[in-house]
């Protein structure tokens, strides 16, 4: 009676295994996990490295610019593990190594725990990932064990990502639709007036705070930190009020730049304002991203950039 249990478990195991391999391979895990894969392979003596959400994410791209960079970016990301991936990946740096912090509009209104932190189980040390959960460490290992219901994705995936053309007219609607989910997200009145709750000054203080730390960071271990506010569409820029900005961007950043790190400011820079140059209304194309990445590069070549 033992054996034939013990053979059934152990039928069960492999099925099960099998079953969370096949379910790795697909376009499902795909869109939520694949990025990581990049953490597996980071280079050694990088001078030029980001961090950042989305928009970095899609923002820079280093390939053809003659130097040893990488995206550290995930989307979404709050600065909070922006601090830990600098951490951890301190040794990858070199002396010298221009490290950018990449600060979107928006970033300082969320506070830390309205992003999902699934994905740094799979690359991320225990001590470094805020609040862990050894359930969620062994679901990072066996995703089907924290999803179950995806199982249905080895019958039938999701389709691969298609891009839609990011004319005039679809970014307008899009910018629309993302302010809409951002003021949601984020609890915000508005993105126009300065009308902020008790609770979006405490996430403003939170923010500040890691932005801070990772100035000092960078500065401890002989990096050059460099704060990038990244471009948006014409679209966006004119649905986001100059106070609004004034107080949740530029008022946070002249906070947290205690160690007065140079401030390349791309929001409304000319040359990143047309729909061609977006997958959406705020985040860079392959295209895009070239420009914008060859543009950093170039300013920071500078004794005082042009931006700051």
């Amino acid at each position: 009676m033992f054996a034939y249990a013990a053979i059934a478990f152990f039928l069960g195991s492999l099925v099960f295994v099998l079953l969370n391999f096949l379910y790795k391979n697909t376009e499902a895990y795909a869109a939520k996990f694949g990025e990581v894969a990049k953490f597996k392979r980071v280079p050694a003596n990088l001078e030029m490295a980001n961090l950042g959400s989305n928009h970095a994410k899609y923002g820079f791209n280093y390939d053809g610019l003659g130097v040893n960079g990488f995206n550290f970016a995930l989307g979404p990301q709050y600065p909070w593990y922006d601090l830990a991936l600098l951490k951890t990946y301190a040794r990858h740096l070199k002396k010298g190594c221009h490290v950018l912090i990449v600060l979107p509009a928006a970033i300082f209104c969320c506070g830390d725990n309205c992003w999902e932190t699934d994905k740094y189980y799979h690359f991320l040390p225990r001590g470094r990932i805020k609040d862990f959960s050894w359930r969620k460490k062994i679901g990072a290992i066996f995703p089907l064990l924290a999803h179950p219901g995806q199982v249905r994705r080895l019958l039938k995936d999701i389709p691969s990502e298609s891009l839609v053309e990011n004319t005039p007219a679809h970014c307008e609607k899009e910018a629309i639709a993302r302010r809409d989910g951002w003021i949601k997200q984020f609890g915000l009145r508005d993105m126009v007036s300065a009308n902020f709750s008790e609770d979006h000054l405490r996430n403003f203080e939170k923010a500040v705070a890691l932005v801070s730390q990772m100035i000092d960071f960078c500065r401890e271990n002989a990096f050059r930190p460099v704060l990038v506010i990244p471009p948006a569409s014409a679209a966006l820029q004119k649905i986001m009020g100059e106070e609004f900005l004034r107080v949740a961007l530029y008022e946070n950043i002249r906070k947290a730049n205690v160690g007065h790190a140079p401030v390349l400011d791309y929001l409304h820079d000319a040359r990143f304002s047309a729909p061609s140059l977006y997958i959406n209304s705020a985040f860079l194309n392959d295209s895009g991203a070239v420009l914008f990445t060859r543009a950093v590069y170039d300013d920071l070549q500078l004794p005082s950039p042009p931006h700051a």
